[in-house]
This record gives structure tokens, C-alpha cells and sequence, in this order.
């Protein structure tokens, strides 16, 4: 089971990169239009923590989430509409490159905010607004964010959008279908009137048209900076082997979609539906299928993606599930049905948050190399972060029983066994930023792996819930003092492990910190230069988070 993978920037850390907001992202191995990250990236959770976050259809729970309702719908939506937007008609040349020029200023940010509250009929309207939206961050592109305009409690209702101004497509496709982040692109070529052959719209679709240019002219951005557009000597710039082999594996499945779509005849330029599938993986997110028996949904909703990803561990998400007091922790986002009878996108706040701060939205739980493959972006402080040590856990045990311990192929057996069993089998075997114990999942699979199999020590191990690390893991019953000899192996096998990680890299931390700039001075720079510091800053965050969790590994090593 795993959490919703969605990301964007964060307040507060130091954010390299574009700006994304609400986001959507393919797993990995793109096996299928979902929130999860397969085998890989896969994030085990305690065992109550089930799929409905996903999957199940939305229910009114309290009467904060009963606010948009309780708000009152009206019937059609001309009344809050600012004139004179059909004139944006022809404002764009045809087929002309989106551009990004978010508001700057205290002052050009209220108008823009008041400009798209009254375009997509937001609720609370801008004068009860819980939020403010302002510059957040500073990378140069699209930094907007929303911030507490009070103190907002858990539950509250945000922001409520009308389902008619999104741009969606059902999640599941037919037999053969290229995937939802490509049919979504494509919508949104289409809606734009950008599209090889796109017919003039007219009425709602004409309005439709004008609003999502002008929120793309406003808000969304001019480049699709996800890296798997990257070219190849780019992604080596990273230099760690498994992310550079899981973003190209990633780039060629996204291409071969891409080439696809263009041998059956797709007339939609390639440069186009990159930037559209960029900005589908930077801002799309799923809506839950509704009582009413609508499916499954993959939606572009403009202001809702506005909020910005809270990147948050294992152990955090487990802290907020326990806060709420639920078994299941619900979506921020869900679709409810109004009292006109239509549909709306209403956003939650998932945690209480004081007047000044930016409320983010947990999106999901995800690493440095999820979210510069899908959108491009790297946070230098990401508690979501981990670096994985093992392939899986066949590796582990192979590594540890069978060549280091001389076990026979049936003792090794038995240990990968009961491993396979335990409730976070597929969470990755990985160093994790913070404290020795984040690591809990990789060090107590090494007991195991270390264990006395012929003494009877499997027995001992137990899967329970282990709060330091956010998720059931295999622990030892037996003896404090075997249990802390057992620990100080995998501690030193840890530790070897991400030094030898180190040890392989073209350049040292060192070295990486002592490179210049490669923007031009006072200027941010284009892509090259961008994905230049991007790869600098993500290998140099990896390799000095590696020799911190070296260090307090040996505390305890042999």
C-alpha cells in the first residue's frame, strides 16, 4: 500500500529548480496511472493506512468539510465573472509557446488573485478568502504559493472550484490507450485551441479557452523542466547510479508513449506535448471516484494547484494519521456535489496552520529523484528523502547470509521468507535523512539477515509498528544484548555500504561545493544552467546526507 505521490516546492527550504504546484506523477516504472511508486519507491505504511486515500468515493464528514456546501452554490456561475474576458480571444498566436509571468508584489498579487477567483468562481470568494496567495519561494519560475490569511484548523475548506472549469480524463483508458498523463496533455492542447487541426470553439468552450490561456499566460510554466526531458549528459550529471538508471528508464517509457502516440498518427507537435505533459505531471492529481458513480478521474483544476507540496517522512504521515484520529487519512482534495446539483473540487487543510503561513498539501511521500524526474524541482531539505542501499531484499539477504556469513542457500531462504512476509516488504531498503532510527527498515532487515538461523533466532523477530521510523518493521524479542549486537552489525554493514556509495563518485563533496555558479552572474539562466545546478545541488544534498548517516551509523558499529 502507499500514499498519493504528488509533489511541488516547499516554504521554508532551500528549493532548486522551477516551481510546481498540486502534482500527479506516473510511478517509475509507469506500469499504470496511479499514485504509487513500484517496486523502487514504494512507501510501506502502518497497516491500517489503507488505499482509500486513492480510491474510495468521498464522503462529507464534518461540517467544516460541509462548508463549501453550507456556502451556498448558485445556479451558473456569470454573476461573479469579470467582464471583458472574451477579449483574451486571439491574444496568443496559434501554437505559440506557453508562457509563465507570474505576479510579483504584494499589490500584483492581490489582482491576480482577485482576477482568478472571479474567472473560476472560487469559494470563499477573495474577501473571505482563507488564503492569500504571494510569492513563496524565489527559483525564478512561477513561485507563487498560498499563505494563512487566519488561523486555519484541520478540515477547513481552502479553496472550492467548479468541476466545469477542470480539464479531465478518466484515469483507466481503453485496452491499448497511451496513459492518462498523455490523453490529459492532449486535452489540454485542445482546450487551448493549440492543437494540430483544433476546431474554433464556441460558447462555454470558447470561454473555457480564454480563461485556461489566460491562467496559462498567468501562472503555468513556460518549460517542461521535468528531468526526464533532460538530455543523457545531463542525467549523468547526477552521477549516482540508480537515480541516473531509474530517470532514463523513466524518459524511455514516457518516449516510447510519445512516439507512439506519434506513429498512430498523432499531429500535435512534439514540443507542444512536452510542455503539456510537463505541466500534467507538475500540477494533475486524481479525483476519487464519486457516489454518483463517476470514475476514476486524472484533472488539470486551475487554483487548486496552487497550494504547495509538504514534504513530509514516513514518520510524520504517521503522526498526522494519529492526530486525526483516523484509520485512513483522506485526500485534501475531493469532489463534492453542491446544492445546484454540480460538481465541485473542494481543497482541505490535512493539519491546523497560523495566520501567516503557507499551507501546504501533502501530496505524497516523495524522494529527491521523484520529483526532479517528474517535475524538476529538488528540495534540499526534504525529510521524504532516502538512498537506497539494497535493490530489494533478495540483494540484502544474498549480500549478507549467503556471502558474507557463508550460509547455506536454505538458511538464506528462510530469512528472505520471513522478510517477504512483513508488512513493509516493498518499502526501500535505505538510508533516510534525520535521525539513525529513520533508518529503522534497512537496519532491522540486516538483523534479520545477521540473525542465528540455526539457534532459533527467526522466531524471535516480530513485525510491529515502529514509530521511529513511520511503519511496521521486523524486530528482534529476544535479549537486549543480542538485539544490540545484531543492531551494531547492521549499523557497521550500513555504514560500509553508503562509504563504499561515496567512495565510487567522480567528485567529491568537496569538490562539488567549491564549483561556480553555472547561472550567469545576476541572472537566473536557461534550462542548461538550470538543470546544471540542479544536478550539482542534488548530488551534493545526497552525498553530505550519505556521510552524515555514515557517521552516526559507526556510533554503534563494530
Amino acid at each position: 500500500e502507499a500514499r498519493p505521490t504528488l509533489a511541488t516546492s516547499f516554504s521554508g527550504v532551500l528549493v532548486e529548480g522551477m516551481r510546481v504546484s498540486t502534482t500527479l506523477m506516473l510511478s517509475l516504472t509507469l506500469l499504470a496511472p496511479c499514485r504509487a511508486f513500484v517496486p523502487l519507491t514504494l512507501r510501506s505504511a502502518p497497516r491500517s493506512l489503507g488505499l482509500k486515500a486513492m480510491h474510495a468515493a468521498p464522503e462529507i464528514r464534518s461540517s467544516t468539510r460541509r462548508l463549501a456546501v453550507a456556502i451556498g452554490r448558485r445556479d451558473g456561475f456569470g454573476a461573479a465573472r469579470t467582464p471583458g474576458l472574451l477579449a483574451l480571444q486571439g491574444s496568443r498566436q496559434r501554437g505559440a509557446a506557453p508562457l509563465c509571468s507570474a505576479a510579483s508584489g504584494d499589490a500584483e498579487e492581490g489582482t491576480l488573485q482577485e482576477e482568478l477567483w472571479a474567472q473560476f468562481d472560487v469559494l470563499p470568494g477573495v474577501e473571505e478568502s482563507l488564503v492569500e496567495l504571494r510569492t513563496t519561494q524565489d527559483t525564478g519560475v512561477c513561485d507563487l504559493g498560498l499563505v494563512a490569511r487566519r488561523d486555519v484548523e484541520m478540515g477547513e475548506v481552502l479553496v472550492s472550484v467548479p468541476m466545469r472549469f477542470a480539464i479531465a480524463v478518466d484515469a483507466e483508458g481503453s485496452k491499448g490507450a497511451v496513459g492518462s498523463d498523455i490523453r490529459l496533455a492532449l486535452a489540454l492542447l485542445d482546450t487551448l485551441a493549440l492543437s494540430h487541426g483544433a476546431a474554433q470553439p464556441e460558447g462555454d468552450a470558447l470561454e473555457i479557452r480564454d480563461l485556461w490561456r489566460r491562467y496559462t499566460e498567468d501562472v503555468l510554466p513556460e518549460e517542461a523542466e521535468c528531468a526526464v526531458f533532460w538530455e543523457d549528459h545531463q542525467i549523468d550529471a547526477l552521477q549516482f547510479e540508480r537515480p541516473v538508471e531509474e530517470i532514463k528508464a523513466f524518459k524511455a517509457r514516457i518516449f516510447d508513449q510519445l512516439n507512439a502516440y506519434k506513429d498512430d498518427g498523432g499531429e500535435v507537435s512534439m514540443e507542444q506535448l512536452e510542455w503539456a505533459l510537463g505541466v500534467v505531471r507538475g500540477r494533475s492529481f486524481m479525483l476519487d471516484p464519486t457516489p454518483e458513480g463517476r470514475g476514476q478521474r486524472r484533472a488539470l483544476v486551475p487554483v487548486a494547484d496552487l497550494f504547495n507540496h509538504a514534504a513530509e517522512s514516513p514518520t510524520t504521515w504517521a503522526d498526522l494519521q494519529k492526530a486525526a484520529g483516523e484509520d485512513e487519512l483522506e485526500n485534501p482534495w475531493q469532489v463534492i456535489t453542491g446544492d445546484d446539483g454540480l460538481e465541485y473540487v473542494d481543497v482541505s487543510a490535512h493539519r491546523a496552520w497560523v495566520k501567516g503561513e503557507e499551507i501546504l498539501i501533502p501530496y505524497g511521500l516523495e524522494s529527491g529523484v521523484e520529483m526532479l524526474a517528474a517535475h524538476g524541482v529538488f528540495l534540499r531539505d526534504n525529510e521524504a528523502d532516502y538512498f537506497p542501499l539494497y535493490q530489494d531484499l533478495v540483494e540484502l539477504v544474498g549480500d549478507v547470509s549467503e556471502i558474507e556469513m557463508g550460509e547455506s542457500t536454505e538458511q538464506a531462504r528462510a530469512k528472505l521468507e520471513l522478510l517477504e512476509k512483513s508488512d513493509a516488504a516493498e518499502a526501500p531498503l535505505a538510508a533516510r535523512p534525520g535521525p539513525i532510527d529513520a533508518s529503522n527498515h534497512l537496519l532491522r532487515c540486516l538483523q534479520v539477515a545477521y540473525c542465528d538461523s540455526g539457534a532459533g533466532e527467526l522466531s524471535l523477530f516480530e513485525d510491529k509498528f515502529d514509530a521511529k521510523c513511520g511503519h511496521y518493521t521486523m524486530q528482534f524479542t529476544g535479549s537486549e544484548e543480542r538485539e544490540t549486537e545484531l543492531m551494531a552489525k547492521a549499523r557497521g554493514k550500513a555504514a560500509a555500504l553508503a562509504g563504499e556509495m561515496l567512495a565510487v563518485q567522480s567528485t567529491t563533496l568537496a569538490e562539488d561545493l567549491a564549483l561556480p555558479d553555472p547561472t550567469p552572474e545576476g541572472a537566473r539562466g536557461g534550462s542548461d544552467a538550470r538543470r546544471a545546478r540542479l544536478a550539482i545541488s542534488f548530488r551534493s544534498a545526497w552525498k553530505e546526507s550519505l556521510a552524515t548517516f555514515v557517521e552516526s551509523a559507526k556510533v554503534m558499529s563494530p
